[in-house]
């Protein structure tokens, strides 16, 4: 990293960009991982739902204690649990989710990466590049994930927020050699 005091804090600049990177990438990605869950239980469910209701509907064609109008509705039952499953896709939302979690989780790692083993280490310019590719992967990962719904409860996104500063500072701590911490302030290891 270059001596002066200017270039010292534009790089100070770009590891807490990099640090909200991090924190944002992460969050997205426990919500992508909990739509996937989701859509993979809600996908499960309709599917045994709709078998269940289909080997009713079969034990109940050939029993003698129920009509055909009992048997003929739980057989409707079961075609619509099936439809409804199908049109819904489920399990392509669910695959989705679990791709654009894993996307995430890859840019919270790279954000990690370019702040603690990058940027207090090299050139103003090599920072500046370094974190210009960080920003295109981030744009890259924010083109190719699905939208997705916030949480149901309001509180539940502040609370993510809250656990992704503490899950930060503690991975800033395990660090033993040239970290950074939250406030931007470098330190270098020794020569």
């Amino acid at each position: 990293m270059a001596g002066s005091d200017k270039e010292a804090s534009r790089v100070r600049a770009l590891i807490v960009e990099a640090q909200a990177i991090e924190r944002a990438a992460w969050v997205w990605s426990v919500l992508y991982r909990s739509e996937g869950r989701l859509w993979r239980r809600l996908n499960t469910g309709l599917i045994a739902l709709a078998a269940i209701l289909a080997a009713i509907s079969s034990g109940a064609g050939f029993s003698q204690a129920t009509t055909r109008a009992v048997a003929a509705a739980i057989a409707a039952a079961a075609a619509a649990t099936a439809a409804l499953g199908s049109a819904l896709s489920a399990g392509t939302r669910a695959s989705n989710a679990e791709a654009a979690a894993t996307s995430d989780m890859a840019l919270a790692d790279a954000a990690r990466a370019f702040y603690l083993t990058v940027a207090p280490y090299v050139t103003t310019e090599e920072a500046v590049a370094g974190f210009e590719r960080l920003c295109a992967q981030r744009d890259q990962v924010v083109a190719s994930t699905p939208i997705t719904h916030l949480p149901f409860r309001r509180g539940r996104l502040g609370r993510l927020w809250t656990r992704a500063d503490t899950i930060q500072k503690r991975r800033l701590a395990e660090v033993t050699t040239g970290s950074a911490d939250l406030t931007g302030t470098v330190e270098q290891p020794p020569s």
